[in-house]
């Protein structure tokens, strides 16, 4: 868990000085909209930065705009992929 909460204060701070001008916070999706998940789904409050980063993490694990979405094994692999590197706060005692 200690580990979880360096990675996240690391990762928050490089995410801060890629997106300097993006202040406050944005809802997250826990599973996002375009890999399947439900637009009423599970979301984690998030500094906009940080949810950039997240955001740019999972594009990169699978392209937006495919027409299509991740097989459910596929998707679970990006979402422990991507939430190894940028975990959510709230899910490691940590309120943004």
């Amino acid at each position: 868990m200690l580990q979880a909460r360096q990675l996240y204060l690391q990762r928050l701070k490089e995410a801060q000085a890629t997106y300097p001008n993006s202040a406050g916070y944005e809802n997250h999706h826990l599973i996002p909209m375009y890999l399947g998940g439900a637009k009423d789904g599970q979301t984690y409050r998030l500094p906009t930065a940080y949810h950039k980063a997240i955001t740019r993490a999972f594009r990169e694990e699978w392209q937006y705009g495919q027409g299509r979405r991740p097989d459910p094994q596929a998707l679970t692999d990006i979402l422990v992929r991507v939430y190894s590197r940028y975990p959510v706060p709230q899910l490691i005692g940590i309120s943004p």
